[in-house]
């Protein structure tokens, strides 16, 4: 918005005098109904948005169970660019998985590396999460209920597009919650996460080609949960990230050998905590002695707490490192590390 000022002295004078404009008019404030109130740029409150896949419209508010939308990216795009209070994206259990379908299509443009050009990389997704976080906010994704059935995201028989991968969710910059979420059929990661902090709350990964990838920095946290592998499935792959499991099931399912549960590269940290097969049998199904629960390569680290035993084994790949307590095998499989690697038992 620009204005002009015109400069007058008085009488006589010469040089320059002083300005003082009034620049009141430049932004007038918003002026909010609710917490989604109209041209309103941040959140006032925290916010509850529903979404129904079966009887839901995406003309709705999402206010309420009555108003829900149809769409979990509907919903997410009536969010303003700033969130500095917690928002709840609730999934009605309809009965019905929420399929693959009615998905927002994302383009980035991504820096190559040495040269400093870019290109575009194309995504398509149920719902793009990134905000500008601020305060306490945070966006929770999931069932209505502490406990209960998960809510199913099924992407099985999916063929996708051809020009870019689908993700159930693809989360950059943001502080994310996934609660009581079942990802099945997945051929490419079912989330994306991108220099972003998201937790796992008792969610399912299963049959997925790879559950989760995290790059840039991210933090991942799987509290509770099950990680389910068929033929060659990974459970997650970190890159320059930092993952965090506890309470979690491992399963391998019937159909072929699986990948890694759970792989670092480039400087990851991978932590394993409150899984103790000696002292809970249902925490692992299938598993076993030549399962590849954990892997490090390239100068990452993975940290077992006392409480972390598993049937399958550990893998170390250039100058990777295991940490555990001195006296305990956290991997009752066994320790595969090539020479550059190290086993660093502690007191």
């Amino acid at each position: 918005l620009r204005r002009k000022i015109r400069m007058t002295n008085k009488a006589g004078r010469r040089g320059f005098t002083k300005a003082t404009p009034h620049v009141g008019f430049a932004i007038a404030k918003p002026k909010p109904k609710s917490a989604l109130g109209d041209n309103l740029q941040s959140t006032v409150a925290p916010v509850s948005l529903y979404v129904n896949n079966v009887s839901g419209n995406d003309a709705n508010d999402g206010m309420t169970k009555a108003t829900a939308k149809k769409t979990i990216h509907a919903a997410i795009a009536t969010l303003p660019p700033v969130l500095r209070h917690p928002v709840a994206i609730i999934l009605v259990d309809t009965g019905y998985a929420y399929t693959i379908k009615d998905l927002q299509r994302v383009d980035f443009a991504q820096a190559l590396l040495g040269d400093g050009e870019t290109r575009s990389a194309r995504y398509y997704t149920l719902g793009h999460l990134a905000f500008v976080m601020q305060e306490s906010a945070r966006i929770t994704i999931g069932r209505e209920t502490t406990t209960g059935e998960r809510i199913v995201i099924d992407a099985t028989n999916f063929t996708g597009f051809g020009d870019g991968p689908t993700f159930a969710f693809l989360v950059s910059d943001s502080r994310v919650i996934f609660h009581g979420i079942s990802f099945k059929g997945f051929t490419t990661a079912a989330t994306k996460i991108i220099d972003s902090d998201v937790e796992f709350l008792d969610c399912e990964h299963t049959g997925n080609l790879l559950g989760f990838s995290a790059e840039q920095g991210s933090l991942v946290t799987l509290n509770g949960g099950v990680v389910a592998l068929s033929g060659e499935n990974i459970g997650g792959i970190l890159a320059s990230s930092s993952l965090r499991v506890s309470k979690t099931t491992l399963k391998v399912l019937p159909g072929g050998t699986p990948g890694a549960f759970f792989v670092g590269e480039r400087s990851s940290n991978l932590n394993f905590q409150d899984h103790n097969v000696t002292l809970a049998n249902d925490l692992e199904s299938g598993v076993t002695a030549g399962h590849v629960v954990a892997l490090a390569r390239t100068s990452s680290t993975i940290t077992c707490e006392p409480t972390w035993i598993s049937n399958g084994k550990c893998v170390l790949q250039t100058n990777s490192t295991l940490v555990r307590s001195v006296g305990l095998s956290p991997f009752r499989g066994g320790l595969d590390k090539d020479a550059s690697s190290n086993d660093a038992p502690t007191l």
